[in-house]
C-alpha cells in the first residue's frame, strides 16, 4: 500500500509499528470525541472496538503500536479510521486561490502596520532617541524614570 503520509510500518511479533507520525496523539483523539468506545488502560495504551475489530492501541512518541493486528487489517481498517493519511500539520479546508487571498491580506495588514509604526516612531523620534540614550548608560528604566523622561522631552519638543 502506497501512503499519503511518511510514515514506517513495521511487523514486530503479531504487533504492527507505525513510525513517524506527525501531529499524530491518541489521547487528544479519543478525548475530543473524534473516536468512541476507546478505554485508556495505561499510559497512552487504549483499547476499543471499531468495525467489529477489537484493537489494543498505544502511542510512544512519534510511533503506535497495533498489537495483535496484521497489516492487511492495518491498511483495511485501521489506516482510515485513525485518517492516518491526512497531515494535520498542513491541512486546510480552502483552495489555493482562497490561501492566496488570506497570504495577500496578512501581507496587507502587516505592511498597514508596519508603515503606522515607522510613522510614530518617526513622528517622535527625539523621545526614541533620548529614551535610547538613558537605556544605553542605565541599561533599564522604571516606570517613574520614563514618565519624568517623556515629560521632559515633549516640554522640549513643543513649539514655541
Amino acid at each position: 500500500m502506497w501512503y499519503t503520509v511518511t510514515m514506517n510500518v513495521q511487523i514486530s511479533g503479531n504487533d504492527l509499528v507505525i513510525s513517524g507520525l506527525k501531529d499524530f496523539d491518541l489521547r487528544h483523539i479519543f478525548d475530543c470525541g473524534q473516536c468512541f468506545r476507546w478505554n485508556e488502560t495505561g499510559e497512552n495504551t487504549y483499547l476499543g472496538v471499531a468495525i467489529g475489530k477489537a484493537l489494543k492501541i498505544k502511542q510512544q512518541g512519534d510511533s503506535i503500536i497495533l498489537f495483535d493486528t496484521s497489516k492487511e487489517d492495518f491498511e483495511n481498517i485501521w489506516y482510515d479510521y485513525f485518517d492516518l493519511g491526512r497531515d494535520y500539520g498542513n491541512a486546510h479546508n480552502y483552495s489555493e486561490i482562497v490561501a492566496a487571498k488570506i497570504d495577500e491580506e496578512i501581507h496587507r495588514i502587516l505592511k498597514e502596520a508596519y508603515d503606522r509604526c515607522t510613522e510614530i516612531l518617526r513622528a517622535h523620534q527625539s523621545q526614541v532617541d533620548v529614551l535610547t540614550e538613558y537605556l544605553i548608560a542605565h541599561e533599564k528604566i522604571d516606570g517613574d524614570a520614563f514618565d519624568a523622561l517623556m515629560k521632559t522631552q515633549i516640554k522640549e519638543d513643543a513649539p514655541c
